[in-house]
């Protein structure tokens, strides 16, 4: 085969590089696994001939992960660096006494996105050996053993922005069976805020997750949207909203409603996070759940004037070209269930939804309390155990009163816990770290003007108010705040602790 064995930052022969198997070498390739027998192999390009396994190969076990973040095109580089970094990390949690054999790196050439890989894990090792990096002389050290390897100026660069990105983030992540006693020690969830390692987490998200610029959310602040959004600061990203396509009227083509994909751990575009119905965009939600069939939605609001039932009271009711019908309702005390038949009578498309409704309790609030974690925990067991059974792929639609707050922690915790369970790793920075990038309102912040710290900043019951600009001209002095609400993010991780204790008393 055609492979080579470049080292790492402190390991001789610490990966195999090499080329995606062809139809022809398949059997090489698993030969090659079985004699080498390492423990992971990456693959960093999508699935076109369907390979076939070695009877050798199921002898010990091998973590296969597959990045398909990639883009298609030879010199093309992931819009960001997050779920790369997030696959070293978890690589790294594995006992180095498993990790004595090298780690099989492959993409279709064998050197372009292989070599990103290579350089990105042992750079990762040096910064947290040294807290220095030398990525030119890896690069030059790595073509020593395989010609070629990085040999695109855009792949170059996306290795400097990766290391600054794996800097700037610290290490965050920890094994699923150590959690608990990281949570107690150290996350600081049942004491004093101030220096709470929580506090510090939420504090570096707001410095790498800044709003986003006009451009990006351009539709949500046309004239004809801004009836549509609840909030004029809180909009889509163009690249990422969802759009209708089935016309609501012979006189309405509007495609608009504030809604955006994000990514889950599951798949692309698993979830639609958007802002709870305004009583003039009811239709627009209906046409929304029938256009991309979203078969579950999780409902993190009260209902009020201006977020109104957008279901029938009675058994059923017509939203422009659609009706819903309640099929079946199940009142718990903190959940309650509801399913729908919404009929798309456009196109006579059918499609089975199922709510789930958290309520008793107040949300998106200044001053008001959250979910208590149990009880999200148990809407999100609930809504976890449906997705799995049901086998539908459509995405999960999550909406509060803003589309951003108790939506972002539902979504951050959804993302933990389904990592924890394939990779046995936990880590809620970067799942809210990996919403943001397409929803930086994610996991709420808000600027607002209040009374200000007498220093750069000061915490204030939850919230916690930093100075970020001032302006002293001769009668007007101006100021910027950052009010940060901590709650929501420390609420992440209680959901996630409050899972991994229920799962241990249960194993136990």
């Amino acid at each position: 085969m055609c492979l080579s064995s470049p080292q790492g930052y402190s390991k001789s022969k610490a990966f195999i590089a090499t080329q995606g198997p062809s139809a022809e070498t398949v059997d090489d390739f698993w030969r090659m696994v079985w004699d080498y027998g390492p423990k992971y192999i990456v693959m960093l390009s999508d699935l076109i001939d369907k390979s076939k396994a070695g009877d050798d190969a199921s002898q010990y076990q091998i973590t296969h992960i597959q990045y398909t973040g990639w883009p298609q095109h030879r010199a093309g580089t992931p819009p960001h660096s997050t779920s790369l970094l997030n696959i070293i990390r978890t690589i790294k949690l594995t006992d180095p006494e498993e990790m004595e054999t090298p780690i099989v790196v492959h993409c279709g050439s064998g050197v372009d996105q292989t070599g990103v890989f290579i350089a990105l894990y042992a750079m990762t090792d040096m910064l947290e050996e040294e807290a220095a990096v030398n990525i030119r002389e890896f690069v030059v050290q790595m073509r020593e053993y395989r010609c070629l390897m990085v040999s695109c100026v855009d792949h170059y660069l996306y290795i400097y922005g990766s290391v600054l990105e794996a800097e700037r983030c610290g290490k965050t992540v920890t094994r699923t069976d150590q959690y608990l006693t990281y949570a107690e020690s150290k996350l600081g969830l049942t004491g004093s805020k101030r220096g709470a390692l929580y506090c510090q987490e939420f504090a570096k998200l707001q410095t790498l997750c800044p709003n986003p610029s006009p451009e990006r959310t351009a539709t949500g602040a046309l004239p004809a949207n801004e009836s549509k959004n609840r909030f004029s600061n809180l909009l889509p990203d163009d690249k990422r909203r969802v759009t209708l396509s089935t016309p609501l009227s012979d006189t309405d083509s509007n495609d608009y409603i504030n809604a955006v994909y994000l990514d889950s751990y599951r798949s692309q575009k698993g979830y639609i996070v958007t802002q709870a119905p305004l009583p003039n965009t009811v239709t627009d939600f209906w046409c929304m759940i029938s256009d991309t069939d979203s078969n579950i939605i999780v409902m993190l609001n009260s209902i009020s004037e201006s977020c109104p039932r957008y279901w029938p009271v009675h058994a059923s009711a017509t939203y422009g070209p659609f009706n819903v019908e309640v099929t079946n309702t199940q009142i718990a005390p903190h959940v309650t269930e509801r399913e729908f038949q919404l009929t798309n009578t456009f196109n006579h498309k059918k499609t089975t939804v199922r709510q789930f409704q958290l309520t008793n309790y107040t949300d998106d609030g200044d001053s008001a309390p959250l979910a208590a974690p149990e009880h999200l925990y148990q809407l999100w067991s609930e809504v976890h155990q449906w997705f799995k059974q049901s086998n539908m792929d459509g995405p999960i639609t999550v909406h509060c009163e803003s589309g951003a707050g108790l939506s972002g922690v539902f979504c951050t915790v959804d993302m933990t816990l389904d990592r924890s369970e394939v990779e046995r790793a936990v880590d809620v920075f970067q799942a809210v770290r990996m919403l943001r990038h397409h929803r930086p309102e994610m996991v709420c912040t808000e600027s607002c003007p209040r009374y200000w710290p007498v220093h750069a900043s000061a915490t204030y019951g939850p919230f916690n108010v930093e100075v970020t600009n001032t302006q002293i001209a001769p009668h007007v002095t101006e100021r910027e705040f950052q009010l940060t609400n901590t709650d929501q993010y420390k609420l992440c991780y209680q959901v996630v602790q409050k899972h991994l204790q229920t799962t241990i008393t249960t194993t136990d």
